[in-house]
């Protein structure tokens, strides 16, 4: 007899991991082969995987599901034979046959029974597709009991406790679902438990086709190298782990006070090996993104089903492991992503071919490691985001006022996209229009320490970026001081660090609108001061540290009153009570047995955002008054006599000089050795028409690319660098001047350097 489902419960354990995997690899094998019809290793593939599952739920005594892959089976072998085509619509029957096993499989894992659901119709469709018939009626006998499925079964008998031998069992289980002498699994004659399918005719079930004689024993060879360990083990170890860091730093900490070397070997000793244990169990939590991945190509047909569209999937970097925590908390925000994808971003296939694209359009998915992160990028190369649409949407709902959204940036505009209820879909369907899409996927991956990024082009598509942590147990910080605390800032957030001290301190801090900001690099840096954020007094020392962080796109800088170390931290969780505050992530416990709160730069970047709008305000006017009085950077110099000249700064690479002796000839002009490369030398002052003998024995020369060339102006004497709005007057007729004016006082001939050399110029 086939083996009671609740006899060993261990035994349907492991027969439902194996079930489930081989379902997902029918998913997306079904899926690919449609891509690829003609591909006879992937018709394989699945025969010999809907093969295994009969084999071991004929085992189980499963009656349903023995019956349904064996007509599926039944169905494969003919097209693996090349007796029937594949075709979508058999695609679809059989899509429809896995989607019959896992509910089974689900009420195996709630209730231990295959369910209510008896699947005739399914069966009647595998069987007509299997003869290649056209729709005919058809009636299910009840089916008969079944007799034992495996002879071998019926030698084992069940201990005095109740169980049988768990290994005789196992052993028996992977033989069933590997072997293909199983009698009464062949798909030349019925299952056991068969429910006869009786088409009009009342015609007897016809054998499929050859006998199959593939070898399928491939799964016992991965068992034996693997074992299965329940995910609760594993985040218990993770926990005792993040424990035993907490213990070594504290023993670190305790040690460097004290001089032993002995003690010193001793907790080296122990950091080693704790950071190594840290690692290796880490790596038993990290899983590749395909495992997250592999789902899509299903739903991604299942979508453009609905909505009659037509789109290819693509991935790559499935190879990328990211923590099993991770890889669950991202699985709605993909899908929410996807489907956006295909209702909004990819156009009807109509609408495709008449703006010039393929009838069929292509998502794909890349994952990559990037500065300690995780990025998955998702690409469509549908429509683009309609900005005017969003702005237009965003004033209707009273959002941002039309004054205001006349005024966004694009990147602001694409940042409505993620308010709460905010939808442009005309009319809401089953898909979208209910505005909970993108806020949802904002809300989820800020939650786990990541960020999305939003880019689009019009008519050619969207990108959507996620940023993720590779794990959320143990992660390297920052450790800062404000007001006698230590806080800890995640370092995948971290930028850089400025320090100002001195005069630099006061006077290298402006306000704008009331905002404090510090140009760092030529561009305005928002500062925010973590006492004043946590309502503590403002702080007196002299020296200003900056930690400079990015959260989201949104780049800030947090004054702080210290910077004490970096080091790895185990994030425990907020206490309820805490869960509301935007500005802590969670808290550590430091190596003297104190507590510390972790900083969440996003929560941060959000209070900072009407400082940003000032910021960018004032970056629009400083460009828009630099334009409007042509300020700009001039160096000057003279070639002979007291005439000044002067040419834009931002043409010149180097300033050099060189001895007499350094300079040669070739051709009649002047060369000079320059990083391997010979330097031509334009004579300057020859040019003009000025004396050119300097008499001296050093060149100067200003140094500047052209066309992937570098070429060097000889000069006299190089006076100064001024900021100067040009006043100019009209072009002289010279060529290479662009014209006249008074710079730093004085009447200046203004080079034009593209012209000089635009002709050929003393080019070889």
């Amino acid at each position: 007899m086939a083996l009671p489902l609740d006899q060993d419960p261990e035994m349907l354990s492991d027969f439902l991991v194996e079930a489930w995997e081989q379902v997902e690899i029918l998913d997306r094998e079904f899926v690919a082969l449609e891509e690829e019809p003609d591909n006879l290793e992937r018709i394989t593939t699945i025969f010999r995987v809907m093969h295994t599952l009969k084999g071991g739920a004929g085992f189980l005594g499963l009656e349903m599901m023995e019956c349904l892959t064996h007509y599926a089976e039944t169905l494969l072998s003919r097209m693996r034979e090349g007796e029937l085509a594949v075709t979508r619509d058999r695609s679809t029957v059989l899509l429809h046959t896995a989607d019959a096993c896992k509910s089974i499989l689900q009420h195996l894992e709630k209730d231990s029974n295959e369910g209510p659901a008896r699947y005739n119709d399914l069966m009647v469709r595998l069987k007509r597709e299997a003869e290649n018939q056209e729709a005919e009626t058809a009636r299910i006998e009840t089916p008969a009991p079944a007799p034992a499925p495996v002879e071998a079964a019926a030698s084992v008998r069940p201990s005095q406790n109740g169980r049988g031998e768990l290994e005789d069992f196992q052993a028996m289980l992977l033989a069933a679902m590997d072997s293909e002498e199983i009698p009464g699994s062949a798909p030349d004659s019925p299952p056991p438990a068969a429910t006869e399918v009786l088409a009009e005719s009342a015609a007897p079930l016809p054998a499929p086709g050859a006998e199959i004689s593939e070898d399928v024993s491939g799964g016992s060879q991965t068992c034996d190298s693997r074992i299965r360990v329940q995910v609760d083990l594993l985040d218990k170890l993770m926990n005792l782990v993040g424990e035993l860091v907490l213990s070594r730093n504290q023993i670190l900490q305790i040690s460097a006070g004290l001089e032993s070397s002995s003690l010193s070997s001793a907790c080296q000793r122990i950091n080693l090996v704790t950071s190594e244990l840290q690692l290796h169990v880490m790596q038993t939590r990290m899983q590749p993104v395909s495992t997250l991945l592999n789902r899509f190509p299903r739903i991604i047909r299942d979508l453009c089903a609905q909505t009659g569209k037509e789109a290819r999937f693509t991935m790559e970097g499935q190879d990328t492991g990211l923590d099993r925590t991770i890889l669950e908390a991202v699985k709605d925000p993909l899908t929410h992503i996807l489907r956006n994808s295909i209702d909004h971003g990819l156009e009807q296939p109509q609408v495709r071919t008449a703006r010039g694209k393929s009838a069929r359009g292509h998502i794909h998915i890349r994952a990559y490691h990037e500065g300690g992160q995780v990025t998955i990028e998702i690409n469509d190369d549908g429509a683009g985001v309609n900005l005017e649409r969003v702005r237009e949407k965003a004033v209707s709902q009273g959002l941002v006022s039309a004054q205001e959204a006349q005024r966004m940036s694009e990147r602001d505009a694409l940042q409505l996209l993620f308010q709460p209820g905010f939808s442009t879909a005309a009319t809401i369907t089953n898909l979208s229009g209910r505005g909970v899409g993108m806020d949802v996927v904002r809300t989820s991956v800020e939650k786990i320490g990541g960020s999305v990024d939003l880019t689009t082009e019009p008519g050619k598509g969207t990108q959507v970026k996620l940023r993720l942590p590779l794990t959320l147990a143990i992660i390297p910080a920052l450790l800062v001081s404000s007001n006698g605390q230590r806080y800890a800032i995640p370092q995948v957030n971290l930028q850089e660090l400025v320090r100002l001290e001195g005069p630099e301190a006061q006077a290298g801090i402006e306000k704008i609108y009331g905002s404090e900001v510090y140009r760092l690099r030529g561009q305005l840096l928002p500062l925010l001061r973590l006492r004043s954020i946590l309502g503590s007094a403002p702080e007196t020392d002299e020296a200003v540290n900056i930690v400079v962080v990015n959260a989201d796109g949104a780049r800030f800088g947090l004054i702080v009153d210290g910077v004490c170390d970096t080091e790895e931290i185990v994030v425990k969780p907020l206490t309820r009570e805490l869960k509301q505050l935007q500005l802590y992530a969670g808290a550590t416990i430091m190596g003297d047995g104190t507590v510390a709160l972790i900083l969440d730069v996003a929560g941060l970047a959000r209070t900072t955002k009407l400082n940003q709008e000032k910021v960018k305000d004032r970056e629009k006017q400083d460009a828009a008054s630099a334009a409007e009085s042509s300020c700009q950077s001039l160096l000057l110099f003279r070639l002979s006599g007291s005439e000044q000249f002067a040419i834009p700064l931002t043409l010149l690479s180097r300033l050099e000089e060189f001895q007499a002796n350094q300079v040669e000839m070739v051709r009649g002009e002047k060369v000079v050795q320059y990083r391997g490369r010979l330097l031509k030398l334009i004579d300057m002052a020859g040019h003009f028409g000025m004396m050119s003998d300097y008499g001296a024995e050093t060149y100067r020369v200003l140094v500047f690319s052209y066309k992937d060339t570098d070429l060097g102006l000889i000069v006299e004497e190089i006076l100064d660098v001024v900021d100067e709005t040009l006043v100019m007057e009209p072009r002289s007729s010279s060529r290479g001047v662009m014209g006249t004016a008074v710079v730093a006082g004085k009447a200046t001939t203004v080079v034009d350097l593209m012209q000089l050399v635009g002709d050929g110029y003393a080019l070889v």
